[in-house]
């Protein structure tokens, strides 16, 4: 699934390097609780057999050493993606007040009035053709019409453009934390961060894939 983010400051790489899915290999000493545990799922007591069996317990290649059992982990508990790259699916997503498209500006420079006029008039545009005369019977016959357009069956017009005309994205990272933004909420949220940060703050944007 692909989400946009928008990350705020000029260090994007060090600021979502948290985030990925992979690591750099790092040592995880079983802790005398899993230990336990693995004696018994296994059924032995012999540490050379428990540090074979770390790869089928753990997902991780099993060793000893003078602290005791460990395995190799790359993965992640705090991971929010697997990939990601700048732009991508929301490729020029910033319009500029200069008239241009950019994946990277600071704040001054968005435009972000027009960016919810552009919104609002793609939006209205695909309510009108899904509610036109032409595509009554795909209405009434074929349940996932609505899809193409997201549109909502019983979805009147300004429910359908106040759920889809934002500039809000999915998530945003500042100073080193994500944040989700809550679906009903985060426009308002997005708008509230904008107008609290310094005009020369910078935004990227982000395809992130998880």
């Amino acid at each position: 699934m692909h989400q946009l983010v928008y990350v705020i400051g000029e260090d994007v790489y060090e600021q979502l390097e948290q985030y990925s899915e992979h690591l750099e290999e790092r040592k995880e000493y079983v802790s005398d609780y899993d230990l336990e545990l693995m004696k018994k799922f296994y059924k032995t007591n012999d540490l050379e057999e428990l540090r074979q069996a770390c790869h089928d317990y753990f997902g991780g290649q099993g060793e000893i050493d003078a602290k005791g059992l460990f395995y190799w982990n790359d993965t992640n508990p705090n991971a929010m993606f697997d990939w990601y790259e700048e732009g991508g699916r929301w490729e020029g997503n910033l319009l500029l007040k200069n008239g241009t498209r950019s994946n990277s500006a600071l704040i001054k420079d968005i435009d972000w009035k027009k960016m919810i006029t552009r919104q609002y008039k793609h939006y209205l545009s695909n309510y009108k053709e899904y509610n036109s005369p032409s595509n009554k019977l795909k209405r009434i016959t074929d349940p996932s019409f609505g899809n193409q357009y997201d549109i909502y069956k019983e979805e009147n017009k300004d429910e359908y453009l106040e759920r889809n005309v934002r500039v809000s994205p999915c998530s945003w990272v500042i100073d080193y934390e994500w944040y989700e933004l809550n679906p009903k909420i985060k426009e308002k949220e997005f708008r509230k961060l904008i107008t609290n940060l310094d005009e020369n703050e910078r935004i990227s944007v982000i395809d992130s894939h998880y």
